[in-house]
C-alpha cells in the first residue's frame, strides 16, 4: 500500500510503498536510511500519527495493527525534551 510520510520539520512528504506487516519502527529506520530524516536522539524520539483517525502509531505495531490504509498520511512528530531538574 502506498504511504506519505510527512516530514517533522518541513513540509516534504515520502512517498512509499509500504507492506501491512511493516513495523513502525522499520519505516522510521528506513526514512532515516533514505536520508528523508535524521536519526532521533534516544531522548527525543519520533512519534508518528495516522493522519486519518488522529491515533498514535507505536514503533512495535504494524501498518495493520495501527490501522494504516493505502493513501494514508502519517505525521511524524519528534518528542519535546522534558524540563531538566
Amino acid at each position: 500500500m502506498l504511504v506519505n510520510f510527512l516530514h517533522p520539520r518541513n513540509s516534504v512528504a515520502f512517498k512509499a510503498d509500504v507492506d501491512q506487516t511493516t513495523t513502525v519502527k522499520t519505516c522510521a529506520d528506513n526514512l532515516v536510511g533514505a536520508k528523508f530524516m535524521e536519526s532521533a536522539p534516544d531522548d527525543r524520539p519520533y512519534a508518528m500519527v495516522v493522519q486519518r483517525t488522529q491515533k498514535q502509531a507505536l514503533p512495535q505495531m504494524t501498518m495493520q495493527e495501527a490501522g494504516v490504509m493505502d493513501n494514508d498520511s502519517l505525521a511524524i512528530l519528534q518528542m519535546e525534551r522534558g524540563a531538566a531538574a
